[in-house]
């Protein structure tokens, strides 16, 4: 959960819904949510609003739900080149 000495060091950004409330309307929809219905995908975007203004993420910060649980980190640089695993590498 979000408390307020993490958001001291991070920029933080809260949607204005629950993302419980989010998977429960997923689940209910079941396997028609591809992601490539238009109409489902505008209704959804109602139902789960993104979050206004829209922004271009440069530097870190956490995106939390209403009631403050964190729904994703973006910590840029945080993995270095070395460690990174490139898509490129082929299994035998």
């Amino acid at each position: 959960m979000l408390n307020g000495s993490l958001t001291q060091w991070l920029w933080a950004e809260r949607t204005s819904w629950s993302v419980i409330d989010y998977v429960a309307e997923l689940k209910r929809r079941g396997s028609r949510c591809t992601g490539q219905n238009a109409a489902m995908e505008a209704d959804l975007l109602r139902l789960f609003p993104a979050i206004e203004p829209a922004v271009t993420l440069y530097d870190p910060c956490l995106v939390a739900d209403i009631e403050g649980r964190i729904m994703f980190w973006f910590l840029p640089g945080i993995v270095s080149p070395k460690r990174k695993v490139s898509r490129d590498i082929q299994s035998d």
